[in-house]
C-alpha cells in the first residue's frame, strides 16, 4: 500500500487532526447505534415473543392489547437508529468532499458511493436483509397479538369495554392497519 505524503501547514495540520477526531467520534456513535439496533431488536423480539407466549399461555387477554404498541414503539426506534446512522454517514460524506478533494485518498462514504454509481454493491445497505429480518419477525409478533385479541374467549371483569366484539375488531383493525403500513415504509426505506 503507497503511503499518501501530504504537506501541511499550521493551520492544514489542525484543521486535519480536527477532522480526524471528529471522524472517530462520528464512528463511535454509529458504532453505538448500531448496538442500540441489535439491542432494540433483541428485547422487542425476546421480551415481546415471551410475553405473547404467556398471554396466550395463561390466556391474559389484556396483554394481546398493550403488547402491539411495544411492538410498533421498537419498529419506530430500531428505524430512528437506522436513519441516525445514515446520517452519520452523509455528514462523513460531505467532510470527505470538503477536506479530501484534492487528494489522492479516498473516504469511506466517498468509496461507498462511488462503487454504487458503478453496480458493485448495494449503497450502504450492507445490512439490508437484517433489516427485513428484523422487521418480519416483529410484524409476525404484531399479527400473533392481532389473533390474540380475535381468539380470546374469556371475559375481563372489570373492564366490560374489552369484552366487546365491536371493541376487538376496532382495536385489532387498527393494530393491524399501522403494523403494516410501519413494516411495508420501513422496508421500503431498508431498501
Amino acid at each position: 500500500m503507497n503511503k499518501v505524503n501530504i504537506n501541511f501547514s499550521n493551520n492544514d495540520e489542525k484543521e486535519w487532526e480536527l477532522l480526524l477526531e471528529e471522524y472517530n467520534s462520528l464512528r463511535s456513535e454509529a458504532l453505538e447505534k448500531m448496538e442500540r439496533q441489535y439491542r432494540i431488536i433483541s428485547l422487542g423480539v425476546g421480551g415481546v415473543g415471551t410475553l405473547l407466549a404467556i398471554a396466550f399461555q395463561l390466556q391474559v387477554y389484556p396483554l394481546f392489547l398493550v403488547l402491539p404498541l411495544a411492538i410498533i414503539a421498537s419498529m419506530i426506534l430500531y428505524d430512528s437508529e437506522r436513519d441516525a446512522i445514515m446520517n452519520i454517514g452523509e455528514y462523513v460524506f460531505n467532510l470527505e468532499q470538503e477536506f479530501l478533494a484534492n487528494s489522492k485518498v479516498k473516504g469511506w462514504e466517498t468509496w461507498l458511493r462511488e462503487g454504487a454509481k458503478k453496480g458493485e454493491f448495494e449503497k450502504r445497505k450492507p445490512y439490508r436483509h437484517f433489516d427485513y429480518a428484523s422487521l418480519t419477525i416483529l410484524f409476525t409478533l404484531l399479527i400473533g397479538c392481532i389473533i390474540g385479541i380475535f381468539s380470546f374467549s374469556g371475559e375481563v371483569k372489570g373492564f366490560e369495554i374489552l369484552n366487546s366484539s365491536l371493541f376487538r375488531i376496532i382495536i385489532a383493525l387498527i393494530y393491524f392497519l399501522v403494523g403494516l403500513c410501519l413494516f411495508i415504509s420501513l422496508c421500503r426505506e431498508a431498501r
